[in-house]
């Protein structure tokens, strides 16, 4: 998942290359940051679908073109190619040099993390906050404002139908999402509110007819939709809505003894089904 506030810049397939060149962006004052899809380091073998993705803040995307040009960070043709020669020792010295370099450049990025980081060629402390304004639609005016604690996104606003007000809130702590907010009616407050683990919606709850109540709460798995309450105005549930793979299966009513009866129901198909 791509870094808040941030536009993919290139993939490497090679993590030794990616480090290269996000200290190379990084020595010309360009802030970068890398992802991959590897597990953690305990499978390597994926960075061969995704590879290592390198990112950069949409305003510096020119400037880091600059720096890593075409040529430069290119991987030259197989057919140029030519291994060491058997019995030696250029194989392992050569694993040796491009393993030290990637331990150098690694330690390198990690102790700029953690004590300082570079922002329109200033360091900044580690727990000091800089906001980015980005202008979407290249009106001359603001419609995403991010706010990062050193590296890490702390906080996201965005202007969605670029109306001047905000519509969508993120929220994040140590750089995974934790909770949203939305205006789906535009009028500058929130009409909906998700909460998130791991990354992923794990509770939400809005105000369908926005009216500053909330009308219905909701329950996730995995980050796929389970179940949604409605209790209009807060008041008691009248509808359940249950859901299998994201996919709406069962409405059910409560009875006056307050059992759950199913008055609709679909099959996985989406073909409704007599209850």
């Amino acid at each position: 998942m791509a870094r808040p506030g941030t536009v993919l810049l290139r993939r490497f397939l090679d993590p030794t290359e990616a480090e290269l060149a996000r200290a190379a962006l990084e020595a010309a004052d360009v802030p970068a940051w890398i992802e991959s899809d590897d597990a953690g380091g305990m499978y390597p073998q994926l960075q061969s679908v995704e590879g290592c993705r390198l990112y950069v803040r949409p305003q510096d995307v020119e400037r880091a073109r600059e720096v890593l040009t075409p040529e430069e960070w290119s991987a030259p043709p197989e057919e140029e190619f030519q291994p060491p020669e058997s019995g030696g020792i250029g194989s392992s010295a050569g694993l040796f040099g491009s393993a030290a370099l990637l331990c150098i450049v690694s330690f390198l990025a990690g102790f700029a993390a953690r004590s300082a980081w570079i922002v329109d060629g200033t360091w900044i402390a580690p727990y000091s906050t800089e906001t980015v304004e980005i202008d979407a639609d290249q009106d001359g005016r603001s419609d995403e404002w991010w706010t990062y604690r050193g590296p890490d996104a702390v906080e996201g606003r965005i202007d969605e139908d670029f109306d001047g007000r905000v519509d969508n809130w993120l929220f994040y702590e140590d750089g995974l999402l934790t909770a949203t907010e939305y205006d789906a009616n535009r009028d500058g407050r929130a009409d909906g509110w998700w909460e998130y683990r791991f990354g992923r919606a794990a509770t939400g709850s809005g105000d369908a007819d926005f009216d500053g109540v909330r009308d219905y709460s909701e329950r996730f798995e995995g980050g796929l939709i389970q179940e949604v309450r409605w209790h209009p105005n807060g008041g008691p549930v009248e509808r359940v809505d249950r859901y299998e793979d994201g996919l709406l299966r069962v409405i059910l009513r409560p009875d006056p003894d307050g059992t759950l009866r199913t008055v609709r129901e679909w099959d996985a198909l989406g073909r409704e089904v007599s209850p």
